[in-house]
């Protein structure tokens, strides 16, 4: 597949399941969690993903780890063969980014 020529992405291509490949190895989305929703970020043998609240607070549950909240510009990061839960306990949207890296 030739790389991503494109320099600006519209909110509906970043929200896909998969997002765009930003440069070489590199995807970005973004997830709505609308009040009361969890997302749940999938185990990935092999990928890490980098995730920033762009917008409100969210719950976050990395397998074992206790869950903890995190607010608007917080990051926090998936590594390989984690899953992840991300819930949304207030009244209004937590917006999230997720950077998806794929080791070379």
């Amino acid at each position: 597949m030739p790389p991503n020529t494109d320099i600006a992405f519209s909110k509906p291509s970043l929200s896909t399941k998969t997002g765009v490949e930003v440069c070489e190895d590199v995807f970005f989305r973004v997830e709505t969690i609308h009040p009361g929703q969890t997302r749940c970020i999938e185990a990935d043998v092999v990928n890490i993903r980098i995730c920033s609240v762009a917008a409100g607070k969210v719950r976050v549950k990395l397998d074992s780890e206790p869950e903890f909240i995190l607010g608007t510009h917080g990051m926090f990061r998936v590594r390989p063969a984690i899953a992840a839960k991300v819930r949304n306990t207030w009244q209004t949207d937590a917006v999230l980014h997720i950077t998806t890296l794929v080791p070379y």
